[in-house]
């Protein structure tokens, strides 16, 4: 998928990143996220924190209102 510009990729999240992105809209903490998933914290860890990466986002809050804006989620 393209950008506004030709040159300019949109980051796709994947399968478990938004998973966990989605789990967080909803309210869900990363202790829930792991018994939902059954994955180990680090794991959610490090998968939110790709996820922000990706979508520049500075935090939980910013990373769910931008996979929203991005379409990556549902709101």
């Amino acid at each position: 998928m393209l950008g506004p510009f030709p040159y300019q990729k949109v980051a796709e999240l994947t399968l478990r990143e938004t998973e966990c992105v989605q789990f967080a809209a909803a309210g869900k903490s990363n202790w829930d996220i792991v018994h939902i998933l059954g994955i180990q914290e680090d794991t959610v860890k490090k998968t939110l924190r790709r996820a922000r990466d990706k979508l520049d986002a500075v935090n939980r809050a910013h990373l769910v209102a931008s996979a929203i804006a991005r379409h990556q989620i549902l709101p």
